[in-house]
């Protein structure tokens, strides 16, 4: 997830998986591309924002919002059509 579109935050991101293997896996390509998960990183501040910015975006107002204005401009484009949000539907999710 990019936490500066829906996580509200400056920077930063995340990977969350359930399938323990396939995040070793993850976590091993990311030492030959991004370096060692135990050292850089974010500072603590942007750690904040980001932890801040998660709990506000659930917010159910906030979503309402998030999709109103999605669906705004959809309906002004006429290269775009009608989405269901800013997800995928689990059918229409690429598997790994």
């Amino acid at each position: 997830m990019s936490e500066k579109k829906d996580g509200l935050s400056n920077m930063g991101g995340f990977l969350a998986l359930r399938d323990d293997a396939l995040a070793a896996l993850i976590k091993n390509n990311l030492i030959v591309t991004e370096g060692f998960p135990t050292y850089g990183g974010l500072a603590g501040r942007d750690l904040e924002t980001i932890a801040l910015g998660l709990f506000e975006a659930c917010d159910e107002n906030y979503l309402r919002y998030r999709r109103a204005s999605s669906n705004y401009l959809f309906e002004l484009s006429p290269f775009c059509r009608r989405h269901q949000g800013f997800h995928l539907p689990r059918k229409e999710q690429p598997s790994l």
